[in-house]
Formats: structure tokens, sequence, C-alpha cells
């Protein structure tokens, strides 16, 4: 059961890293051609 909540605590994660200048920050998480993000 694939939830969007994972993108968007994905989202939430790279924008607070990039707010605070971090030098390594994740991809962004992309869904399979299944549309399935993890």
């Amino acid at each position: 059961n694939d939830l969007p909540l994972d993108a968007i605590c994905n989202a939430i994660e790279i924008d607070l890293l990039q707010m605070n200048d971090e030098a390594e920050i994740p991809a962004k998480i992309l869904p399979d051609r299944h549309y399935q993000l993890t």
C-alpha cells in the first residue's frame, strides 16, 4: 500500500536541508512504471 506520505516527507526533508544549506541532499522520490513510490 503506497502512500503519497512518502513523497511528502521526502519533499519536506529536501526543503529543510536546502534551507539549512546542507551539502548532501537526497534525490527526490520518483514513482516506478507502476506508479509505486517504494
